[in-house]
């Protein structure tokens, strides 16, 4: 889940990013009025569907210029089903299917990049991030597939990181 994504990020890039995670879209809400994200990743299952390209259009509303990242078990991992779904859904910059660890931290990584180099985030779309496919103009730019995580030693956990503090 989205708890082990952020906690994977947070020990990977430690005081480059801040991470926080919300359970209800009004709180998140709330947070993007006041400062919005440079990157948020949202987890989409059948349940909160409509309710993550809600969050995701009210994110874009706040900065156009942030980056969505939409995983979950709602990602196809087929390319046609994907560039329609971009298609679609034109705040979504980037999906990852399969497990989000690994892909969102590349898209992290690449972010920092265009930071420190004062470049701006849509140059990002150009890459191929393993793991992550995203809409270059009307080309589905594709990373290449990544593994699914064997090894959970090698994610640390949302709750021991306080990643989940304040819902505890």
């Amino acid at each position: 889940g989205v708890g082990y994504v952020g906690a994977y990020c947070k020990d990977k890039y430690e005081e480059e990013v801040s991470v926080r995670v919300f359970r209800t879209i009004k709180p998140y809400l709330e947070a993007i009025k006041d400062r919005p994200p440079d990157i948020a990743g949202f987890g989409s299952y059948d349940w909160n569907y409509n309710l993550t390209l809600k969050a995701i259009n009210e994110t874009k509303r706040a900065d156009p210029a942030c980056l969505t990242v939409f995983g979950g078990a709602n990602v196809d991992a087929q390319p046609d089903s994907n560039k329609k779904f971009l298609k679609e859904n034109l705040n979504v910059d980037f999906l990852v299917y399969g497990d989000g660890e690994f892909p969102f931290s590349n898209i992290v990584a690449a972010a920092i990049r265009c930071i420190n180099d004062g470049s701006p985030f849509s140059t990002i779309k150009k890459d191929k991030i393993a793991g992550a496919r995203v809409l270059d103009g009307d080309e589905l730019v594709m990373g290449d597939a990544i593994d699914p995580v064997m090894d959970l030693s090698e994610i640390p956990s949302p709750y021991l990181t306080g990643i989940f503090d304040e819902f505890l």
